[in-house]
């Protein structure tokens, strides 16, 4: 028990005689100022940017920048001034920007301490320009300088958020870039080439569209395109083909001027798959039975009308009926009398012939 205690007060003394080390603070540098461009050579015609950077920030200032006044000179002969990019960390409302002297651009940002501060990093803020189409090839310049107060100002953050410093700045060299001369726009082909059937019609470069025809084993189509300009890029958007189907195959020419571009299309029509034009046998189809045809509507038989009764003494008009009935009662008596001799006849033959008793 008494050793626990005696090591406890041990431990306390020895971090009561261990010294406080202050925290460091931000390490006293020189400032540096850069700018770069977006591309190593400049076009007539053509917009890029120009970027402010601070590359040694973070080193100076770990809690970042308070405040900074700049005066950022340009060629106004040569280009024109587009728009600014400022810093993309949160504190943009805090820029301002004049633009009112052609060739002059003044920057000021200000924030309160410990609010708002841009933090360590490398591009505080980017100009944009539009190089004019009537420059020459050659080569232009970008200054950043010093005309009196405000310019070339930069306040640093220290780390316990309180103290602010103006550290020493590094002198801005001029930024020279190349302009080059204005870029080729040529996006034609020279030729057009396919691996399988034939291009329809025959190639020429103003003509854009084209038609080929495949069977349905060639599932892959090769196009290859030859620029006109050999600096102008060609691109093939695809080879795969649908069967049965048109697959449209673009090859795209972009020319030096990058802004510059034609496209032509390959159409390829590819056969569908021969097993499946195979007409599949229907079932046949039932004859249905025909309807019975109704009988006919029974018509019954006139109805009989006698022929009129003659009124003796009144001729009937034509006189048909008495005829028929006079000639029909002479039949009868010319036939009784026949029946009456040919019974006569008969008897006489009889007797004739009757056999003579012999006495």
């Amino acid at each position: 028990m008494h050793r626990k205690k005696i090591l406890t007060l041990l431990m306390i003394l020895l971090v009561a005689l261990v010294p406080v080390v202050p925290r460091p603070a931000d390490a006293a540098t020189t400032l540096q100022v850069t700018m770069t461009t977006d591309m190593a050579t400049l076009y007539p015609g053509k917009t890029f940017t120009v970027s402010v950077n601070l590359p040694n920030l973070s080193t100076v200032a770990s809690a970042g920048l308070a405040s900074f006044s700049i005066e950022f000179k340009y060629d106004a002969a040569k280009m024109t001034y587009k728009s600014f990019i400022a810093s993309t960390d949160g504190a943009a409302a805090d820029y301002t920007v004049d633009t009112a002297t052609a060739g002059r651009i003044g920057v000021l940002y200000l924030s309160a301490a410990g609010t708002n501060k841009l933090k360590p990093g490398h591009r505080i803020i980017a100009f944009t320009f539009t190089m004019k189409t009537s420059v020459t090839a050659g080569s232009t310049s970008f200054n950043i300088t010093q005309n009196g107060p405000p310019a070339l100002e930069f306040v640093t953050m220290s780390g316990d958020n309180t103290a602010l410093s103006l550290p020493a700045v590094d002198p801005v060299p001029t930024k020279t870039v190349t302009v080059g001369a204005a870029l080729p726009t040529d996006a034609t082909l020279s030729a057009l080439t396919v691996d399988q059937g034939t291009l329809a019609p025959a190639f020429a470069k103003g003509t854009l569209i084209y038609d080929v025809s495949v069977p349905f084993e060639v599932d892959r189509l090769v196009v290859s395109g030859t620029p006109t300009d050999p600096k102008a890029k060609v691109a093939v958007s695809g080879s795969a083909l649908a069967a049965g189907a048109t697959t449209e195959i673009k090859v795209t020419v972009t020319a030096q001027d990058w802004d510059v571009k034609k496209t032509y299309t390959v159409r390829v029509a590819r056969a569908p798959d021969p097993s499946s034009l195979i007409t599949p046998t229907l079932a046949p189809t039932s004859t249905p039975s025909p309807e019975p045809t109704p009988y006919p509507t029974y018509t019954p038989y006139p109805t009989y009308t006698p022929y009129p009764t003659s009124t003796p003494g009144t001729p009937v008009e034509g006189g048909g009926s008495d005829t028929m009935t006079f000639v029909a009662a002479g039949f009868g008596v010319l036939a009784l009398l026949e029946l009456l001799a040919i019974l006569y006849l008969v008897s006489q033959m009889r007797r004739r012939i009757r056999p003579t008793r012999v006495k």
